[in-house]
């Protein structure tokens, strides 16, 4: 019997997850709205549905236009609103309603990708080392987080606590805080929007010392790598919406240096730009639960350079030129994300708290290409100190639970947890916590929908 090599096993994974996801998608879509969907005038019941109806489906001809007909034909007849009258009607019901039909995903990133070890920093043949000192340990990017696949204008804070993220050159576990401050701006009547997220990230510290102090001393608060991003939206309906994007990671995290008391034993230079288109899809069976799909594609257009400075062959091993400078690439990364959620509570009308929801998620990445290796400190061959993926593949599962609210017309503050479903190399946290609070300007996809205009 043949079995499976790890690649056709990924990609059998693969198919069969969006198969699921598309097979789990059609029947959502094929349900009848509930009678007590709101509003009631939104989505009657056809005739022959509804009570006494054996079947559970929705009858085709109940989406067509019927404003037509007059309720004094059929009394019981529901007629349904144009959109543009509905939002006349109640405009605050077109905002809250796009709650309730919007996608959103909260997210879980963080992959070091790469880490160092050797018999210098006394670990040889370390699998995880120690964290590449570039933007605090936490230089890639997803887009997910805080996601939504409707373009919109926005201001927004995403704050992320990794417990036990990153590993110093002493071999300490150390928490990565990440404060990202973002901006989104719509147009083409807001089928289209550019985005820019500038982190700031306090963790693995840039300058790194085999003689420093502590695990205090390796840390250290520092620019990230900024991400400008596009999104497009491809189509939008009552029940279906879908998008895609590109997004660029800029090497904007400063260079990275190891030191042995006041000698350089290697440098990292922050050179690497990726490139991420992205797509998404977002289905809303209800007004009150979303399911959003997306997946990113991570590929590394160029490496970093690394240059050694140390050469135990000779009488004076530390060199304050570099020895030997290579390039280091980074491996390219595949990310398949999945949000359900469902608001518990809407009053369009309160004067604070308008919309509360909680919601699930699942997220998984892996590396789509082979580690690379170069030398990364001593220069000889027999101290093996390099820089790589000492597991070489990665496949890494995540899930989020979290609570979502509106305050007001357009402020929306969101929680979440987050725990690895992996152990060992795999699971690249113990625990995270994320806040993410998000002010929208107008439009119709403020609050990263908006019911009337679907």
């Amino acid at each position: 019997m043949r079995t499976l090599t790890f690649n056709q096993s990924r990609i059998f994974l693969l198919i069969l997850f969006f198969a699921i996801c598309e097979n789990a998608s059609a029947q959502i879509l094929r349900r009848y709205c509930p009678p007590n969907c709101p509003p009631q005038n939104y989505c009657p019941p056809a005739p022959g549905m509804g009570q006494g109806a054996d079947d559970g489906l929705a009858d085709p001809n109940q989406f067509l236009d019927n404003s037509s007909v007059s309720p004094e034909v059929n009394p019981n007849l529901s007629v349904p609103q144009s959109d543009a009258n509905l939002f006349a009607a109640n405009p605050q019901a077109g905002e809250l309603g796009g709650l309730g039909q919007s996608g959103y995903i909260a997210g879980n990133q963080f992959i070091s990708g790469a880490s160092f070890s050797g018999a210098s920093y006394g670990n040889p043949g370390d699998p995880q080392g120690f964290t590449v000192p570039i933007a605090g340990g936490d230089r890639r990017v997803k887009l997910s987080d805080q996601f939504s696949p409707f373009p919109a204008t926005r201001i927004f804070y995403n704050y992320h606590l990794f417990g036990n993220a990153g590993i110093d050159v002493l071999g300490n576990d150390i928490d990565i805080n990440r404060s990202t401050f973002g901006f989104e701006r719509s147009f083409f009547s807001e089928n289209a929007s550019i985005e820019f997220r500038i982190p700031i990230q306090s963790g693995v510290g840039k300058d790194q010392n085999l003689a420093g102090n502590g695990a205090v001393g390796q840390r250290s608060s520092q620019l990230g790598n900024i991400a400008i991003s596009t999104k497009l939206l491809l189509s939008r309906d009552q029940f279906q919406s879908y998008s895609v994007g590109l997004a660029t990671l800029l090497p904007t995290a400063p260079d990275a240096d190891v030191f042995d008391g006041t000698d350089q034993i290697f440098k990292v230079a922050n050179e690497t730009v990726s490139i991420i288109p992205f797509v998404a899809a977002n289905f809303t069976p209800n007004q009150q639960t979303w399911i959003t799909f997306y997946s990113q594609a991570d590929f590394s257009a160029n490496g970093d350079s690394v240059s050694s400075f140390v050469d135990s062959r000779l009488s004076s091993p530390y060199s304050a030129t570099p020895l030997l400078t290579e390039t280091f690439n980074q491996q390219h990364l595949l990310s398949l994300d999945m949000t359900i959620g469902r608001w518990l509570y809407q009053n369009p009308n309160a004067p604070f708290l308008r919309g509360f929801a909680t919601f699930f998620e699942l997220h998984y990445t892996t590396t789509m290409n082979d580690a690379d290796s170069v030398t990364a400190g001593n220069v000889d061959p027999n101290a093996q100190d390099v820089v790589t993926n000492g597991s070489n593949r990665l496949d890494i599962l995540d899930t989020t639970v979290g609570i979502r609210a509106q305050l007001g017309e357009s402020l929306f503050v969101t929680a979440a947890y987050v725990a690895p479903l992996r152990t060992g190399v795999e699971k690249s946290f113990d625990s995270e916590f994320n806040l993410n609070i998000s002010r929208y300007f107008g439009g119709r996809n403020a609050g990263a929908g908006n019911f009337a205009g679907r």
